[in-house]
């Protein structure tokens, strides 16, 4: 079975379902609506676009195939699944990357834009019920107010990368397939070093 998904981040795969599950249970709603809207919404939203751009001859879509065992069978023998990754787009023309990559990132604030309103809105029901004598009460306020730091602090990083694409701040590469020259955007991180900037979009941090 083939599954086609976007960025294959493993370490989110392993641990970001395990907290949001847990936060989620204890009633808050901004873990959930984060993993739902960076890791589902905007990925498959860049999917379409880039699925789009590719019919209408001005992108190709570079992918990477990944195998992992999923589940199993009556006999209880793990069994592959091999998944599909976009990895990066390249595009037809320098000035089309450009364009794509400000309209991405656009997409990106506004989404993480959304996840701080989520996150300020948990920490202000959790102030309203405030109990200073109650634990339950205490952690809860605590945990909204250190989810709305971390949506503050993705927002702040979601930030600077639009300024970066904004400036151009990035190295285009370029490939050539069927004798066309095709475009990319390279862009040097503190964690992962140069990365395509559209992985960088892709990202949940």
């Amino acid at each position: 079975m083939t599954q086609t998904t976007m960025f294959n981040p493993v370490l989110y795969r392993m641990i970001i379902p395990l907290v949001v599950i847990l936060l989620t249970m204890l009633g808050y709603k901004a873990p959930f609506f984060y993993a739902l809207a960076l890791f589902i919404v905007a990925p498959t939203v860049l999917a379409i676009l880039a699925n789009r751009w590719e019919q209408q001859d001005i992108a190709f879509r570079e992918t990477s195939l990944d195998i992992v065992y999923t589940q199993y069978n009556w006999i209880h023998v793990p069994v592959e699944d091999e998944r599909v990754y976009l990895s990066n787009i390249f595009f037809r023309q320098q000035s089309i990357l450009a364009q794509k990559l400000l309209m991405a990132a656009r997409i990106k604030m506004v989404v993480c834009a959304t996840v701080a309103l989520v996150a300020l809105n948990d920490s202000v029901t959790a102030w309203t019920q405030f109990n200073r004598q109650d634990p339950y009460s205490i952690a809860s306020f605590a945990g909204a107010i250190i989810w709305v730091a971390a949506a503050g602090w993705l927002n702040v990083r979601t930030l600077e990368l639009y300024q970066r694409i904004a400036r151009q701040d990035y190295q285009v590469k370029s490939i050539s397939i069927a004798e066309k020259p095709l475009y990319t955007a390279v862009m040097e991180t503190r964690t992962a070093g140069d990365e395509p900037v559209m992985a960088g979009l892709l990202r949940g941090y």
